[in-house]
């Protein structure tokens, strides 16, 4: 295959939105429209990437836990924000956990006026912690809280905090018995929490820039698992790249013009493309599949629109000559003389 044509597309979606997103937005190009002849085919190649880290590694979609006692369930969430350390988020989730079963406790008749969490691991001072890295905490009560149920459950039709956390996934929304993690009412003053696995600080490694047009890339299907369940493992995919997170940026360069690309379905003309970022599953950042928050993070409700969710990027657009197309070959037809005439233009041809 042969390029026959390329052009550069400079993209910034922090202002000129015209109705769309600074995280979903759809370009339309007007007058500087591609097309592809017979045999050809268009190429989208991600040649460049940056935004701002403007969401959180806890959010929506990893943060919801389960509690069951003799009160009833109630969800709670470790508070969305970025942690620095995995013991910061032990510690906020054990100070929510411990402020609904101490609610939990009064309602079913303890005397209990506190509940203060104890032991927290790993250390919320250390950065990464050497060690097995389990979480585990205790809940000491200042009277006995007559609890005889205790379960602390994490979905994985809600999201991810069992990756965060260290437990185990619980499939059936409807089981109340299984929990994810190691709990028991250790007495009639103390619960104690322990997770089966090592801690995580987020449950995105990077992030996907998705592309609306048809294309020939192939997924796996828990890629958009958001939205399954699938009967195969793999489909059709509409990313066009994953990229790396880091601190403060989400970034990519490309090293050799061609990690991430984008080859359009049967398609002759680029007119208009969508460009949108998901998680791995297919969310927008730090919202729940389906939403229509204009938020990943923070307290505004405008952050895609008016506020810093937004980011820059490079397309490279090739028409690609990807075969020679097959026409039909015909001879022009031979014209014929009625014999009758034969004598006639034999005279004009020798008469001087």
């Amino acid at each position: 295959m042969s390029i026959v044509m390329s052009r550069n597309l400079f993209i910034d979606t922090s202002s000129d939105l015209q109705g769309g997103f600074g995280d979903n937005v759809t370009l339309q190009l007007g007058a500087d429209s591609i097309h592809a002849s017979s045999g050809q085919q268009i190429r989208l190649t991600l040649s460049y990437f940056c935004m701002y880290r403007n969401y959180y590694n806890i959010n929506e979609n990893n943060s919801k836990v389960r509690v069951t006692t003799d009160a009833g369930s109630t969800e709670i969430n470790i508070t969305k924000s970025n942690y620095q350390t995995m013991g910061q988020i032990v510690s906020n989730f054990a100070h929510n956990l411990a402020a609904q079963v101490l609610a939990d406790a009064q309602s079913s008749g303890s005397s209990a006026s506190t509940a203060t969490v104890q032991n927290v691991t790993p250390d919320p001072t250390t950065y990464m912690p050497s060690g097995n890295r389990l979480m585990s905490f205790t809940i000491v009560f200042n009277a006995p809280h007559t609890l005889t149920q205790f379960t602390l459950q994490s979905f994985e039709a809600v999201g991810e905090s069992y990756e965060i956390l260290g437990g185990n996934r619980i499939k059936d929304i409807t089981d109340t018995s299984t929990s994810s993690y190691n709990v028991s009412i250790a007495s009639t003053t103390q619960l104690t929490v322990t997770g089966f696995y090592p801690m995580q600080r987020s449950t995105d490694s990077h992030i996907c820039l998705r592309c609306s047009l048809p294309s020939t890339n192939i997924q796996m299907s828990s890629f958009s698992s958001a939205t399954g369940p699938y009967n195969t493992q793999t489909m059709t995919s509409n990313i066009l790249a994953m990229i790396p997170q880091d601190i403060e940026y989400t970034s990519f360069t490309s090293s050799t013009d061609g990690e991430f690309f984008l080859n359009l379905a049967g398609a002759q003309n680029l007119s208009s493309l969508r460009l949108f970022l998901t998680d791995h599953k297919n969310r927008p950042l730090g919202r729940i599949a389906g939403s229509g928050s204009q938020t990943a993070a923070g307290t505004g409700g405008a952050q895609s629109t008016l506020g810093n969710l937004s980011f820059r990027a490079i397309l490279r657009i090739d028409v690609i000559q990807a075969s020679i197309p097959q026409t039909l070959q015909t001879k022009l037809p031979v014209a014929t003389v009625p014999a009758r005439f034969t004598g006639v233009l034999n005279n004009l041809e020798t008469d001087p």
